[in-house]
């Protein structure tokens, strides 16, 4: 896969909220494949190491994939900060982006942003890889935002944050999609009640369903 590093691309930081403006011809004219390295610093708990992170666009998507959507990659070189993978500390990231539409006016919100990545990634995902891809199936449709440009710019907005992770956690052995297609193997027989809404029935299970809602809980 070939890169294209925007020379034109400005970055401006607030604490975790990162928004660059890229210009719509070097966005436009990248191929299936290809993709914009954006970078930006970033300190980590819990000895507040600062890190180089780059975000790798892929505007026209991954080559080989049936739905084209924009991919975000989220990387860094571990190798420039850690002796080994066994060095890299453990702490949480929450991550959101948003490519900014003209008339937007609202600050970017981590619980309402399109394309969005809020589960917690561990950084244990960085000891098999130094990337990992944010909001996988989630993301803009190709061709869906280049109307989303102002005077010839892309505004390209990031949020995140990083925090110690609890002294408890659950042994991490995948992705975010692993967890998905885990649960994509229940049978919808194996659930233990029954939900009907707008005349369609879905089983579900309990225990999902009560750790989630305090209403589904007092039931």
């Amino acid at each position: 896969m070939s890169s294209l590093s925007s020379p034109t691309a400005t970055c401006a930081s607030s604490s975790n909220m990162f928004s660059w403006k890229i210009p719509l011809e070097d966005w436009t004219k990248l191929s299936e494949g290809q993709h914009l390295c954006l970078e930006f610093e970033s300190m980590v708990p819990p000895d507040g190491k600062k890190i180089l992170w780059t975000l790798r666009i892929y505007p026209k998507g991954i080559l080989g994939e049936e739905r084209k959507n924009v991919q975000v990659c989220l990387e860094f070189e571990k190798d420039d900060y850690y002796d080994n993978d066994e060095d890299i500390p453990p702490f949480q990231i929450e991550t959101a982006h948003r490519i900014r539409k003209s008339c937007e006016t609202r600050p970017m919100d981590m619980s309402l942003s399109k394309c969005q990545s809020l589960w917690g990634i561990h950084s244990s995902v960085f000891k098999e890889s130094s990337c990992y891809w944010l909001g996988e199936g989630e993301s803009y449709l190709v061709n869906s935002v280049e109307d989303r440009d102002v005077d010839g710019f892309i505004t390209f907005e990031f949020k995140m944050k990083t925090y110690v992770a609890p002294k408890l956690q659950l042994t991490f052995t995948g992705s975010k999609q692993e967890f998905v297609n885990n649960f994509g193997k229940f049978h919808q027989e194996a659930g233990d009640v029954m939900m009907v809404c707008g005349g369609r029935e879905f089983s579900c299970h309990k225990l999902l369903l009560s750790s989630q809602s305090p209403v589904f809980k007092a039931m």
